[in-house]
């Protein structure tokens, strides 16, 4: 909490520094041309990208008939958007990227493809500088009200049409986050549902590893199949692992459930050592199915448990019957799952005066520390036992 106030007080100072006009020049865009070439920069993240899609919908409608929309994406997330309707290329972003591919510098690879317009969903500095200098005429992205300095465009001159961003207590959907890029250049939009259109073979062919997977490790357990994912790309979210370890001795006791371990191969080594601490074995499929592939399966679990993750996304998307996800220092508001009709969603924060904040420059974490093994598993109950299925925030 300490970091967090000398923070604040930091952008305090900042704040008065910024010239008054400033803020009025934020938000007088220029008249926005219909591009014929367009390039998305979206986040890396694979719950942020599931969140783009009514994005990318909109966008696709909005842009002319001929338009073409090329994509960046990292190894991780350029699956998710091959199965999207309407999008042109997807380029492969990587630490060498695009030099080591095309062998060029990135302002010479914009020039190269005739882009017009370029969209940053997300902090991408040297695009947006070499976007600058390739003479892109229009790019659009958010200023820099989610890091708490009002009225400053985002890197001074290299955008041309500035967004308001949210700050980390707004209580806006991330999805509606992403759709006012669209809204700041004069675009309608709809806020569509998100949507992946999964292979039926692909669907099955999860269900029977699964299945195969199952049968391999002779488990007696013949309850319901309870999903775990206690891991985070942001330490700041994750929970203490003698409250997961409750949590399954629980589960456990209550149910005889068919535990489930998600998440990548690097997990792994994790939920082995949950299993050695609490003596419940758990079938362990981290980075044995894709991020689609996991996606296909959610249908056949009865509950997916995670941290604010990718996770809690691919389970929504997926339509997992029974989702519960926990949050720490992370906005619930904001990165809520879109979860489809008829789903049980159950939020879980503390609600402590602190939350939410910056993850990373939080050490106390008392939001997750205070969370109690019991407080989840009362979430686990209600989802057993609502017949008419509900969401809700505790």
């Amino acid at each position: 909490m300490l970091a967090n106030n000398l923070l604040n007080g930091m952008l305090t100072v900042v704040n008065h520094l910024i010239p008054a006009e400033e803020e009025e020049a934020r938000i007088q865009n220029p008249a926005f041309a219909p591009p014929q070439k367009t390039l998305v920069i979206p986040s890396r993240f694979i719950g942020d990208v599931i969140l783009m899609t009514p994005f990318l919908n909109n966008l696709r409608r909005c842009l002319p008939a001929a338009a073409q929309m090329d994509l960046l994406a990292t190894p991780a997330t350029a699956c998710l958007f091959r199965h999207l309707d309407g999008i042109g290329q997807v380029f492969i972003e990587s630490r060498h990227f695009p030099k080591k591919e095309f062998e060029l510098s990135h302002a010479d690879f914009l020039k190269y493809h005739g882009y017009d317009t370029l969209f940053f969903c997300r902090y991408a500095p040297y695009w947006e500088r070499a976007a600058l200098r390739a003479n892109i005429p229009q790019r659009v992205g958010f200023d820099m009200e989610r890091l708490g300095v009002h009225g400053w465009k985002d890197r001074g001159h290299t955008l041309t049409h500035v967004t308001p961003s949210t700050p980390f207590n707004d209580t806006r959907s991330q999805v509606e986050v992403y759709l006012e890029l669209l809204r700041s250049v004069g675009w309608p939009v709809t806020p569509d549902r998100l949507y992946f259109t999964l292979p039926e073979k692909l669907q099955q062919r999860s269900y029977q590893r699964l299945l195969s997977v199952e049968a391999g490790q002779h488990t007696r357990a013949n309850g319901p199949r309870i999903a775990l994912h206690m891991t985070a790309g942001s330490p700041g979210k994750e929970w203490d692992s003698r409250q997961w370890e409750l949590l399954a001795k629980t589960l456990t006791h209550t149910y005889a459930p068919k535990l489930i371990a998600m998440g990548a191969a690097r997990d792994s080594t994790r939920y082995e050592a949950l299993t050695q601490s609490s003596g419940v074995p758990l079938l362990n499929l981290c980075g044995q199915f894709s991020v689609l592939e996991s996606m296909a399966l959610m249908p056949h679990l009865d509950m997916v448990i995670t941290l604010d993750t990718a996770m809690a996304h691919i389970a929504a998307v997926g339509q997992v019957p029974r989702l519960i996800v926990l949050y720490g220092p992370t906005n619930p508001a904001q990165w809520k799952p879109q979860v489809a009709d008829g789903t049980f969603l159950q939020q879980i924060r503390l609600g402590v005066p602190c939350q939410p904040c910056m993850a990373r420059t939080c050490f106390g974490k008392t939001c997750l520390a205070d969370l109690s093994a019991q407080q989840v598993f009362n979430a686990v109950q209600q989802g057993f036992r609502s017949s008419a299925l509900e969401t809700g925030t505790c």
